[in-house]
């Protein structure tokens, strides 16, 4: 094996000048911040959103599972979700937006992808062949999302809408804190509470 690797080492380096091989490096690296490069297996101390929710929760992979369930219902002719499932998948691609707003913004790249292999079933029932893997410290953005959007919560319709009885939309399109009245985009209300001193004093006082 290693004799292999020093003869394909040798061929690039007789093939391809240091400059050539600089370059395919670079284009490489980028491939990789852009997340276009798939790993076969995941990076030590990575863990999948489903794992880090395991994690948070302390629910076994069985109860998890039902919990998150999502998937289609197939008949010979068509394929349709409950509103239920609809609302499951809703919260899990919102904290899937977050985990991965988060990882771009501290590493500046793509959080690392791994590539599976799955059947026709499993995409028919939302589960894709490649999912995004984080450091274990992540678990902290997942415990905030869950105190927000108690899993158990997720399958409510009106759960999705929760967050807006804190916030009043005004007519370009931004949305006004009812605490401390500071106008922010609707991607950014989660975030907003989570530093929002007025709206932690208003909590205070109800306990």
């Amino acid at each position: 094996m290693e004799e292999l690797k020093n003869a394909e080492i040798n061929g690039l380096l007789s093939n391809y000048s240091k400059q050539q091989l600089a370059e395919k490096v670079a284009f490489y690296e980028d491939l990789m911040r852009s997340g276009n490069v798939y790993l076969k297996k995941i990076p030590q101390d990575h863990y999948s959103v489903v794992d880090l929710l395991e994690m948070s929760t302390g629910y076994d992979k069985e109860t998890l599972s039902e919990l998150l369930n999502c998937g289609f219902e197939t008949t010979a002719n068509a394929q349709s979700r409950s509103i239920e499932k609809y609302c499951r998948h809703r919260h899990l691609l919102n904290l899937s937006g977050q985990l991965a707003q988060e990882y771009q913004r501290e590493y500046q790249c793509c959080s690392p992808r791994v590539k599976g292999n799955i059947n026709t079933n499993d995409i028919l029932n939302a589960r894709s062949n490649v999912k995004n893997v984080y450091p274990s410290k992540f678990i902290d953005i997942v415990k905030k999302f869950l105190e927000y959007n108690p899993i158990e919560e997720w399958h409510n319709k009106n759960s999705l809408s929760a967050i807006d009885t804190h916030f009043t939309e005004q007519d370009n399109e931004k949305f006004e804190c009812n605490y401390c009245k500071k106008c922010l985009k609707k991607k950014s209300r989660k975030k907003h509470l989570e530093t929002c001193k007025k709206y932690k004093e208003a909590n205070e006082e109800k306990e």
